[in-house]
């Protein structure tokens, strides 16, 4: 009886699916149910396609890949998605080809007429939240690195060990630092060297041995800070290793007054500063003058002590020839006095 029932269904099957491949259906059909009034084909269980499927009202012959084929025509006339997903009937989201466009679309959204999702254009340019993408990727809003010590640039495998942690030689990221205690820092590295711009020039470099140059565009030069313009400061320091404290040593050797006379007529300065040509050649270096400039001021307070004790000297000198001079006067006057009673007499 059972091979009775198989051979018949069997037979059934074949002549429903010559009657289907033979001349159109009109359905419903159903596979393993009932057919349901909803649906031309109703599978109850699983399918399988062997080769290409295809979707859609128009119909492309050439096969450009297996699995399933989904086409629209150009003008598809609607704002519909090529493929869709829905969630429990609430949200509905979807893939494909903008209306009359050659951009692909993946959304989330209830129709693909908004700007809201990623777009691939025709050459490969990808844009999200913007349609028509002019470069290999736009991002119409922010962009946000998840987590601390996440890296944004080129060449990632390209990098140093700094802080035992791996920065990017062409890239920035923000993460903690031992030197400072208040929150994440900021890094960001170009190996060869940086430059930034304002107004379309460059404005401020940094060489690649971290020479810095403000209003220098290559400060490859043996200053460490290359200013061409103005520096403006409430206060300016510089450290010293020495300073001229020594002139106060008991070695030390205050030149006269006459050497110091002698040189300034023979070489136009002070001994000790550089000449204006000296300068002009070689710039000022203001820990250096200063400390040079002190030089000269303890050595013209040495000079003003040793004048002051000469002029203390030749007061004393004075006053004792004042005194000797009152009391000749005194003598002279007794003297006088003296003769003039001899004379009375």
């Amino acid at each position: 009886m059972k091979k009775i029932c198989l051979t018949y269904g069997l037979l059934l099957a074949g002549s429903l699916l010559y009657h289907v491949n033979a001349q159109t259906y009109p359905g419903p059909v159903g596979i393993g149910t009932n057919p349901s009034p909803d649906f031309l084909l109703h599978v109850a269980g699983k399918s399988r396609f062997e080769g290409t499927a295809f979707f859609g009202e128009w119909y492309d012959p050439v096969v450009y890949g297996k699995g399933i084929q989904i086409t629209r025509h150009t003008d598809q006339g609607d704002n519909q998605f090529h493929l869709s997903f829905i969630r429990s009937g609430t949200k509905i989201a979807g893939m494909g080809f903008l209306r009359n466009s050659n951009v692909f679309a993946i959304q989330n959204d209830a129709d693909n007429s908004s700007q809201r999702g990623i777009f691939l254009d025709g050459v490969g340019r990808v844009g999200i939240g913007i349609t028509n993408p002019d470069q290999q990727l736009l991002v119409a809003g922010n962009i946000g690195v998840a987590g601390l010590g996440n890296k944004i640039g080129v060449a990632m495998h390209d990098y140093m060990m700094y802080n035992n942690q791996n920065q990017p030689n062409y890239g920035m990221q923000w993460t903690l630092d031992s030197w400072s205690s208040n929150g994440p820092t900021y890094w960001l590295s170009g190996f060869g060297g940086m430059k930034f711009f304002t107004g379309g020039a460059p404005r401020l470099a940094v060489s690649y041995t971290g020479n810095v140059g403000i209003g220098v565009t290559s400060p490859n030069n043996p200053y460490k800070l290359a200013v061409d313009g103005t520096i403006g400061a409430r206060r300016i320091k510089v450290t010293q290793e020495t300073w001229a404290d020594f002139v106060f040593d008991s070695a030390y050797v205050l030149p006269s007054l006459k050497e110091v006379a002698q040189h300034t007529q023979t070489k136009g300065h002070l001994p000790g500063i550089p000449s204006a040509s000296e300068i002009a050649k070689q710039g000022l270096d203001l820990g250096d003058m200063q400390q040079r400039q002190m030089q000269k001021i303890e050595g013209l307070t040495l000079y003003l002590i040793d004048q002051q004790k000469k002029m203390e000297t030749q007061q004393t000198k004075i006053n004792t020839q004042e005194e000797l001079i009152m009391r000749l006067q005194q003598q002279l006057k007794e003297q006088d006095n003296r003769l003039r009673a001899l004379e009375a007499k």
